[in-house]
């Protein structure tokens, strides 16, 4: 497993996701596979504080099932059917007032897929360490299992620095509530966000991505009125 990084603000490395790559070793170099029913499955540890080494049980995270293919130097994987993930999960996270994006992580597979890995709600934390691991098995037996494949740390950093944060407060530094804004995104896309109890909008930008507010929505909003012609995150309306 290979990191999938991008940078934050102030330069701090971002592990915005995990690339699957997978490499013959022992016997199985040289020789060829030919194409054989596999399954990848993805486990991961929260580490809440490493200097106690206070780790969770693993908890699934995503299953993939295709078909593996190998030369005897180099080793494909071609999914079959869609990633396998808990399907209850939501996009956002609801807790005390408070609306934030899932903590999610790309996946990326060897054919150039890139995927959306959500994380369960015990790894949604405001920060700690999280510890991705694989278990490979092909036509039904296991052919590695935790202990022998790589494991990815990824950092799970305060979500000032993987988000884009607006925070809406009136003209006595009250939070504005249920303030719908249409934003711009640096990828071309135009998206809508509305304030949560706390007057704030959390948007994912954990791949390098800037929001910028163009509109409030409806215009005639009256406990709005946007100051400057152009506000990106952490800048305040009142």
């Amino acid at each position: 497993m290979m990191p999938i990084e991008t940078t934050a603000r102030g330069g701090r490395a971002i592990v915005a996701g995990l690339e699957l790559n997978f490499q013959c070793l022992g016997s199985a170099v040289g020789r060829k596979l030919e194409a054989a029913a596999a399954k990848v499955e993805l486990s991961g540890v929260l580490i809440s504080k490493i200097r106690r080494d206070e780790r969770s049980l693993p908890e699934p995270l995503a299953t993939l099932n295709g078909t593996l293919i190998s030369d005897g130097t180099s080793v494909e994987l071609s999914l079959i059917e869609p990633v396998k993930v808990d399907s209850s999960l939501s996009e956002q996270v609801e807790e005390g007032g408070h609306r934030r994006p899932r903590r999610k992580l790309r996946l990326r597979v060897a054919s150039g897929q890139d995927l959306p890995l959500l994380l369960p709600d015990t790894q949604q934390v405001r920060s700690g360490h999280l510890e991705i691991m694989a278990k490979l098995t092909i036509a039904g037996e296991v052919h590695a299992d935790e202990t022998q494949n790589d494991v990815l740390d990824v950092p799970l950093l305060p979500l000032s620095l993987t988000h884009a944060v607006f925070h809406f407060v009136d003209s006595n530094d009250e939070p504005l509530q249920g303030v719908t804004v249409e934003l711009d995104v640096s990828t071309g896309e135009k998206i809508q966000a509305t304030t949560d109890d706390f007057g704030e909008i959390y948007l994912d930008a954990a791949l390098g991505q800037t929001h910028t507010l163009s509109q409030i929505l409806p215009a005639d909003d009256a406990r709005v009125a946007v100051v400057e012609t152009s506000i990106s995150a952490d800048s305040a309306v009142a």
